[in-house]
């Protein structure tokens, strides 16, 4: 007489039920950790991907379009910088650049959500004073307000002033979470063309 085994033994299920249990903790690991480092990416790319576009703007803008630089928009009042040999911006000024056409434009920080933070290209037109202004930036990122700076320096009265730009980009909202954080620093030289 044959025997007909069709299931299983005892020591069997626990074998299997042990491996499981043994495996499942390490499987759930495994996947976190890897939508941890797929938010660290995604956080990353945006950074520098908003970044690269401000910067780029910006180089752009005072390329092409500035030919002096002023601490004020209002003609009247309005102080030319860097025009001598050795000379730079006081700290903590704001730049004003005049394009060819005698419009002023102003690069500058402002505030878009309470701690948010953008960099927004500032447009006077003589005839009504303020044109607009549009942040360079999305409400994903924030621009550290305690890092941002703008200053100019002629370093010879042959050569035009160079502008320099220093800012902090990080994702937003900001986390406290090592892992969770995406930041990047910007910063860069621009010799005026049109000087």
């Amino acid at each position: 007489m044959k025997k007909n085994n069709t299931g299983f033994t005892l020591v069997e299920m626990i074998v299997t039920v042990t491996v499981i249990i043994m495996i499942l903790p390490v499987l759930f690991n495994i996947t976190y950790i890897t939508l941890q480092q797929q938010t660290k990416i995604y956080r990353l790319s945006q950074v520098k991907r908003e970044g690269d576009y401000v910067l780029n703007v910006i180089s752009n803008l005072i390329k092409n379009n500035a030919n002096a630089i002023y601490d004020s928009n209002d003609p009247a009042t309005r102080v030319s910088l860097c025009d001598d040999e050795d000379e730079q911006s006081p700290p903590g000024t704001s730049l004003f650049f005049k394009d060819k056409q005698d419009n002023v434009f102003q690069l500058e920080l402002t505030n878009i959500l309470g701690s948010q933070y953008a960099i927004a290209s500032n447009s006077y037109i003589p005839a009504n004073n303020l044109a607009d202004n549009p942040t360079l930036t999305t409400t994903n990122v924030n621009i550290n307000n305690t890092t941002f700076s703008i200053s100019c320096l002629r370093k010879n009265l042959f050569s035009p002033p160079t502008v320099s730009i220093n800012f902090d980009i990080e994702y937003y909202p900001v986390s406290s979470r090592a892992e969770e954080t995406a930041s990047m620093n910007y910063q860069t030289q621009i010799k005026l063309k049109n000087y």
